[in-house]
């Protein structure tokens, strides 16, 4: 039908065609004549705000046009519609396609009241408000999107009124900071200072830091806002020492920022700390020094309350920041200053150590006078110029007669002591070329050939050695220079000292020889050196602790084998017990091989009054074991606190080890005391997947796998602690999944399942395992007194209690005392609460219709009647839910 046609029909009929056609075939209709205008127009918006996502309201929002506004929100326009980017799922389902058309293209991706806002429409906003705008958008929404916070990015205090006055915002909840957002900060980005009065006349703490921005203070000098720092320094509701989440405050921040002006505004103030550090122990004139803002470090200096010698961690002083980083101008201006007194030998160290040529330069051209001066640890320039390897400067102080070579630090250390301790060789022959003293040692008694001896250095040893230096001095530990080279293994430096005249059998304060350092070491080839001078068959090699002890501790059978043959006693003993062979046990076979073949006995007990063959399996060495048992050593043993070496075997899981002893007569029915067997020993304590073949393997022995303790405990009840493993184990080596004990604290009875049910460490899998192989199905297991939901319920294993609901446990069924699961949950004897977890037992228990929630027990108390020390969230949900005391 022509249009023309069309637009002869009466309004009702226009109306109702308008449904089903597009917005351009209204509009085309629309402009047949003045009466289909004035009949479709409320029609075209009526169709735009159902299918168009009200796109025209956003348009008119955008560009301004109340009129239209007016129109679209009066034929339903939603005034919240947002324009969704193409990435982002519009809840109607409708695609960006609409708006790839102009004028919509140019639509912004905000809601229209966020629109005017920005455009400053007071009127327009004012409307949409009006029509349910909402002000104070949602916790998702960006910062971009909220109403108020584009009113502070256009500064327009009328329109911040009038946003506060729509009584959607409370400026002072909480939720403005959960959502990371702190208002004056916000506004302090980009508002002037009416907004800022406006905001700290009325909000209550402005003085907070959020996800996004930190303290307001620290917000308006990191965005250089001089203008509205004095407003804030001089509100009593803005802190002005409040630092950031690294302890910078305002100041740091200004010196950060190299703001001159805001530096001075921040010291004038009078209440601002100026002598604030950061979490590394930086100060603001510290960080200025640090980066070389000299101007910075005159502002600050120019101020007395600023510390300019406040040191900071590891005594980082703002004059050690700037030697650190070579800045020599903030150096000067530091140490011209008649406020500070300058430390020079610190000044000195740490120019070395910062290899600061010119400061250097400058200190030795200067302070002439100073050349000796120490610094807190009693270093003199010549201690710092070693220390720190540089050689010319060092050659430079020796070469004046008034330096002392020999000056000692605090601690005794001279200067030929501190190259040796830092390896400086080249500088160490330019002091002894200078005569250096070679025989002054540390306060600890440490000479420099005792330093010599552990570098390495034969050359300087010699040089030493030349010198005087005394080969037998002795440390206050008692320790020698042949002490040090055995102990780093310095084979040269053993065969300078030892013919030298230096004493191989010299015993320090610990009874050590230096043959004893060097087997506890495991330096053969010293070894070999030093029995090429010690006579065979010494005392040393039979008394007390002797090599042979060391050597077998650390397992060496080199040196253990070079020992025997050099007439060292295999049986030795020390006085408080162990013999080689002991320490051979933890896992050395071969060695231990040697001393049973030179007559050690297989058969003593440990220093602990063990066997030997129960270290050997405490150890978990096979091969050792092995070698015992042939040997004549009992696996059944009994040892102290019941065990047997086979028992203890069991506890490692080590099928090899296991397997060694069985095969040597090993007892899988020994009984403790307590009735604990072996394979009680490897259900309690062994881990690990491999469990099934030991398990096996004692099975096939005669091992019970069912066995119980005077207590009623099974292996398979000392394993649901273990893990899956070695649960799937025993049930698969025929464990009894059903079994009953007696726990000794509530004489309660209970199953493998009531273990697991009370364990939260143990997953679900471990409960639906033994559920799968039980004689009675969980939802029917109720002995009398105690269900694995009480047990659950007590632990607040949540995934437990929804487990054994869901498999049919009844949450009503009482024990001794009258008490459900539910009661169980609050029955406690302990104040160690986890809410969480509490509240979702709670909440599961009571899911069921079954559940009577005022349930009362023997003694007339509902579940919440035994609440009186849970935690206020748990008694709120319990009434929450109808409960009564």
């Amino acid at each position: 039908m022509p249009t023309a046609s069309l637009g002869k029909l009466p309004n009702d009929i226009l109306l109702v065609l308008a449904e089903f056609l597009s917005d351009a075939s209204i509009n085309a209709l629309a402009q047949t004549s003045r009466r289909n205008y004035d009949a479709l127009d409320h029609a075209l918006y009526i169709q735009n705000a159902r299918k168009g996502n009200c796109s025209a309201l956003q348009w008119a929002a955008y560009y301004g046009m109340l009129g239209t506004a007016r129109k679209a929100l009066a034929a339903g326009a939603n005034p919240n519609t947002m324009r969704q980017r193409n990435f982002m799922p519009h809840p109607y389902g409708l695609r960006d396609d609409i708006y790839q058309s102009t004028p919509l293209k140019q639509v912004p991706y905000t809601r229209p009241l966020v629109s005017t806002v920005r455009m400053g429409r007071v009127d327009f906003a004012s409307t949409l408000i009006e029509a349910g705008a909402l002000v104070d958008v949602g916790r998702e929404e960006w910062a971009a999107h909220i109403p108020l916070i584009s009113a502070f990015d256009t500064d327009s205090l009328v329109m911040t009124e009038l946003l506060m006055a729509s009584g959607q915002i409370d400026i002072n909840s909480h939720q403005w900071l959960d959502r990371g957002y702190n208002l004056l900060s916000f506004a302090i980005l980009h508002a002037g200072i009416e907004i800022v009065r406006y905001l700290l006349a009325r909000m209550d703490t402005p003085d907070a830091s959020s996800r996004y921005l930190p303290f307001p203070l620290i917000t308006a000098v990191r965005e250089l806002r001089a203008d509205l720092i004095p407003t804030l320094l001089a509100s009593t509701k803005i802190d002005p020492n409040r630092a950031d989440e690294h302890g910078r405050g305002p100041l740091w921040w200004a010196v950060q920022k190299k703001n001159k002006p805001i530096i001075q505004l921040l010291l004038n103030s009078g209440v601002v700390d100026t002598n604030a550090m950061d979490d590394i122990g930086q100060t603001a004139i510290s960080l200025a020094a640090e980066n070389g803002y000299e101007s910075l470090v005159y502002v600050l200096l120019a101020t007395p309350n600023v510390n300019p010698v406040l040191a900071g961690n590891e005594n980082m002083k703002p004059i050690v920041h700037a030697l650190r980083n070579g800045h020599t101008s903030v150096i000067k201006a530091l140490m011209t200053s008649n406020r500070i007194r300058a430390d020079v030998g610190t000044l000195f160290w740490f120019a070395c150590k910062y290899q600061n040529h010119q400061m250097l330069k400058e200190l030795m051209e200067f302070e002439r006078a100073e050349w000796s001066a120490t610094d807190a640890q009693g270093n003199t320039w010549l201690h710092s110029a070693v220390t720190h390897g540089l050689t010319d400067i060092v050659k430079t102080l020796i070469s004046q007669q008034h330096i002392d070579i020999n000056a000692q630090r605090l601690d005794g250390a001279t200067p030929l002591i501190c190259a040796l301790q830092n390896k400086r060789r080249a500088i160490t022959k330019v002091l002894l070329q200078a005569n250096a003293d070679v025989n002054i040692a540390t306060n600890n008694g440490r000479s420099p050939l005792f330093y010599a001896a552990k570098s390495s250095s034969e050359t300087l040893s010699i040089e030493l050695l030349k010198r005087g230096s005394h080969v037998g001095a002795v440390t206050n530990t008692g320790a020698t220079a042949l002490h040090q080279a055995c102990e780093y293994g310095m084979s040269k430096v053993v065969q300078l000292l030892l013919k030298h005249g230096a004493d191989p059998l010299h015993r320090d304060g610990m009874g050590d020889t230096p043959l004893h350092m060097a087997c506890a070491c495991r330096w053969e080839q010293i070894v070999r050196i030093l029995l090429g001078v010690i006579p065979r068959s010494d005392r040393v090699l039979s008394t007390a602790r002797t090599p042979l002890h060391d050597a077998c501790r650390s397992g060496h059978t080199g040196i253990a084998r070079r020992l025997l043959e050099h007439g060292a006693d295999p049986l030795a003993r020390l006085p408080n017990g162990p013999t080689p062979l002991e320490y051979a046990c933890t896992g050395h076979p071969l060695i231990a091989k040697m001393l049973l073949d030179k007559g050690a006995d297989p058969l003593q007990r440990s220093s602990t009054g063990h066997s030997l063959l129960w270290r050997a399996c405490v150890n978990q060495s096979p091969k050792v074991a092995a070698l015992l048992l042939q040997y004549g050593a009992d696996p059944n043993a009994v040892e102290t606190g019941g065990t047997t070496p086979f028992m203890v075997a069991c506890r490692t899981g080590s099928l090899s080890l296991v397997r060694t002893l069985l095969n040597h007569g090993g007892d899988v029915t020994a009984v403790q005391a307590n009735g604990s067997t072996a394979m009680h020993e490897l259900c309690r304590r062994a881990h690990g997947s491999g469990l099934y073949p030991v398990l096996e393997l004692m099975v096939k022995k005669g091992a019970d796998i069912n066995a119980r303790t005077q207590q009623g405990l099974t292996p398979l009840h000392e394993s649901c602690h273990r893990g899956k493993e070695i649960v799937s184990a025993l049930i698969k080596a025929g464990a009894d999944a059903q079994a009953e004990y007696v726990d000794a604290t509530t004489s309660r009875r209970k199953t493998p399942i009531h273990i697991v049910s009370g364990n939260p460490e143990i997953g679900l899998d471990l409960l639906a395992l033994l559920n799968s192989k039980s004689r009675i199905p969980v939802a029917d297991l109720e002995t009398p007194g105690w269900t694995p939901l009480h047990e659950a319920a007590s632990a607040t294993h949540v995934d437990a209690v929804d487990w054994l609901m869901e498999h049919g446990m009844n949450p009503m069924a009482v024990d001794e005392n009258g008490r459900t699961a539910l009661h169980q949950v609050f029955d406690r004897s302990d104040a160690n609460w986890d809410e969480s977890c509490a509240c979702e037992c709670i909440s599961a228990l009571v899911e069921s219709d079954e559940v009577d929630i005022n349930h009362r027990d023997n003694e007339g108390k509902t579940a919440l009647g035994l609440a009186g020390d849970a935690p206020k969230s748990l008694r709120t949900l319990m009434i929450k839910l109808g409960a009564e005391e």
